[in-house]
């Protein structure tokens, strides 16, 4: 009787931590810090810190980092162009999903509002802005999706507009569009972050269906989805490109239900 008591305990704190561990593993405060992601911006003041220190969090988080350069760099070429500090230095993007949203994390050193740089005397001191984010789900040329970072909406069907430096246009991507059809506002489920250590954190959560992703949570596809996300700023000095899987999640209950059976099994065997 002691040890059925006792399985019957382990049964429910199993149960306990398979709900915690999905509900919590993919939840994303949209706020522009990355600590939820398991990264610390304020320790990241060197050269090369998001490529040694990997996100922890999620089930499947997709990652690509570019950490080139840093504050203190001076000019330095971080591909294709080059980058004053980390000022138009793209160093990371994060992905990860639940059976609802699509989460994303970009980091580089470029503020919202852009910033000034010295360039050939066909631009001479010319602001550049960051790029909209380009999703690309049919594997096809181009980005069919984007996130218009100015006003936080989704679009679909969209064209697009090139990085201002012609050199750097077929290794960057586009930059921003110039039309599409809007699927969605997403409001304050995305943010641009102030300075973080002269690092800079967009941050989205986008619902699958603004995507057209939500067949591949409810089977209508398969269980993984590939996806294709881009983001560059408007001088395509450097980029980002990430190939992405999104992954059915397991409902908790579903897992509830594993944990009982293997317990379930157990006892089976013990006392049968």
């Amino acid at each position: 009787m002691f040890k059925l008591k006792k399985l019957l305990a382990v049964q429910i704190m199993l149960g306990a931590f398979l709900l915690l561990g999905v509900t919590s593993g993919h939840t994303y405060v949209i706020d522009g810090l990355l600590l939820d992601w398991g990264i610390d911006l304020s320790a990241a003041g060197n050269l090369g810190y998001l490529d040694a220190n990997l996100p922890f969090n999620g089930r499947d988080v997709d990652v690509v980092t570019e950490d080139n350069a840093d504050i203190v760099s001076g000019w330095k070429e971080v591909g294709p162009g080059w980058s004053l500090g980390n000022l138009f230095d793209a160093e990371a993007m994060y992905v990860d999903n639940d059976n609802e949203n699509l989460y994303i994390a970009i980091v580089s050193g470029l503020p919202e509002q852009g910033a000034y740089s010295v360039t050939s005397d066909d631009y001479g001191y010319y602001l550049f802005e960051p790029g909209d984010i380009g999703f690309d789900i049919d594997g096809l040329p181009g980005y069919e999706y984007a996130l218009n970072i100015w006003d936080h909406s989704i679009y679909s069907s969209v064209e697009w507009l090139d990085p201002t430096i012609d050199q750097f246009v077929s290794e960057a991507g586009p930059w921003i569009m110039d039309s599409g059809v809007l699927e969605g506002n997403l409001g304050n489920d995305f943010v641009y972050s102030g300075n973080q250590n002269s690092h800079y954190v967009m941050e989205a959560m986008i619902p699958l269906g603004m995507l057209g992703l939500q067949d591949a949570i409810y089977g209508v596809a398969p269980a993984i989805q590939k996806l294709n996300i881009n983001w560059t700023m408007q001088c395509g000095n450097d980029y980002l490109n990430l190939d992405a899987d999104v992954n059915a999640v397991p409902e908790p209950g579903t897992l509830f239900l594993l944990g009982t059976g293997l317990i379930g099994l157990y006892i089976r065997r013990r006392f049968v």
